[in-house]
């Protein structure tokens, strides 16, 4: 496997950039985590923030990448087909492809950042992820992404592939990269929808609020 940008869930107090959160992360997440550990691992880091990164890059085959929560153990449990490994905080659920992470004690699981590298990939956040307060953020790679929301307030961010967008339930914002990008807003929410360069197609509800998007349904 080789490295790649990581993707990233966590969770914790801060309303600004990911790089903030993890350069609060211990030094085994972020950049750091890309030179001196193996690609593919997911963690708990004191501020409750859920981190993990992802083992593929430019892989012929999709990434896969589903975050679930188990509300009997509490847990959120990270899938990944093509391999994840547990740091600290978690622990096989499955060997090589699932891991589940607890939080901490005292501390609750209060946001989630999935941050997609390059190549192709899918990023969903099922309906058993309760709604956080966030703020939370799915980041796309260079890639062609197709990335699921869930039910919390989410910000989403395209990159230069030609993407698939639902934001899902929530009051969402989308920022669309300089792919030809599909977004889809019909949720009864009011959102807002950032269409960047390339030729956009946006679905959405009539109190959403729309931006250079060249084309409307």
């Amino acid at each position: 496997m080789s490295g790649r940008p990581p993707i990233g869930v966590k969770a914790g107090v801060a309303p600004f950039a990911l790089a903030l959160a993890l350069a609060l992360a211990p030094a085994g997440s972020a950049k750091v985590a890309q030179q001196n550990q193996p690609p593919g691992v997911a963690e708990v880091d004191p501020g409750s923030k859920l981190i993990i990164y992802d083992p593929i890059s430019n892989a012929p085959q999709p990434d896969a990448v589903t975050l679930d929560f188990d509300g009997d153990r509490p847990a959120f449990i990270f899938r990944n087909p093509f391999g994840v490994t547990p740091g600290f905080g978690c622990q096989y659920e499955i060997p090589q492809t699932v891991v589940m992470c607890f939080g901490l004690p005292g501390g609750n699981v209060i946001r989630y950042v999935i941050e997609l590298g390059s190549g192709k990939n899918r990023a969903t956040v099922s309906s058993s992820v309760p709604k956080l307060p966030g703020p939370n953020q799915i980041n796309g790679g260079k890639g062609p992404d197709k990335v699921e929301g869930g039910k919390s307030d989410e910000e989403i961010k395209t990159g230069k592939g030609k993407d698939t967008v639902d934001p899902g339930k929530g009051e969402d914002r989308v920022v669309s990269g300089p792919g030809d990008d599909s977004v889809d807003t019909t949720d009864g929410q009011e959102d807002d929808v950032n269409c960047g360069l390339g030729d956009d197609m946006v679905r959405a509800d009539k109190k959403d609020n729309l931006k250079g998007c060249e084309e409307v349904k």
